[in-house]
């Protein structure tokens, strides 16, 4: 849905992007920097007690991005370590993507559903009006291997706040972007209604 639209009668054209292939006729197909502003945040220093003690305001480690969709912080900061620090507060709707890691991390992203801070190692992604962030964060989770070998470094492979800004994306018009993400909610709705219908009938055999 996320790269060949909900119409299967849609003309179609060659994106230019070896893994999504065709798309359809009137998508755009650019960089993420061309639709949203990336940046990456930082972890105030441990040692300075008033960052962290009694802190009121979200942060987030690279971790949450396993979340799918961010709705608690990792930990809270505090103003002094806003104003202090360089840490800023992303909006709601940001989409986050881990930046480092051998693990699962590096190349996963979620959906940002509060105000908070980042770390170093996530890049997030500030869309403009031409971008829902419903949709980049689907367009996201299925493009994760092959954004997640972008990584590139000496020590361990790693992605950057540049890499992720020139990876392509290719997207419809707004309207036509939230009626993809309406349709996939969905499906995602009915297919855990499913699974939670199979739990309960394979707890009622064992039983």
């Amino acid at each position: 849905a996320v790269t060949k639209g909900l119409s299967p009668d849609a003309p179609m054209r060659d994106s230019g992007v070896e893994w999504i292939g065709e798309i359809p006729e009137h998508w755009s197909c650019s960089k993420i920097n061309h639709y949203a502003v990336v940046t990456n945040g930082s972890t105030p220093s441990r040692d300075v007690s008033r960052y962290w003690s009694e802190g009121t305001i979200p942060w987030v480690a690279s971790g949450k991005v396993n979340d799918y969709v961010i709705t608690t912080p990792s930990e809270c900061v505090t103003e002094q370590a806003l104003r202090e620090c360089s840490i800023r507060l992303y909006p709601k709707g940001t989409v986050l993507i881990g930046i480092v890691g051998q693990g699962k991390t590096r190349g996963t992203s979620a959906l940002l559903q509060i105000e908070a801070a980042i770390n170093q190692n996530v890049a997030g992604i500030i869309p403009n009006q031409k971008l829902c962030s419903e949709f980049l964060h689907r367009y996201l989770v299925q493009a994760y291997q092959f954004i997640r070998n972008q990584g590139k470094g000496s020590n361990q492979e790693a992605l950057n706040c540049e890499i992720v800004g020139a990876f392509k994306i290719c997207i419809p018009p707004v309207r036509e972007q939230k009626e993809i993400v309406k349709y996939l909610d969905e499906i995602e709705n009915e297919l855990n209604k499913l699974v939670k219908l199979a739990l309960y009938e394979a707890f009622k055999e064992e039983r």
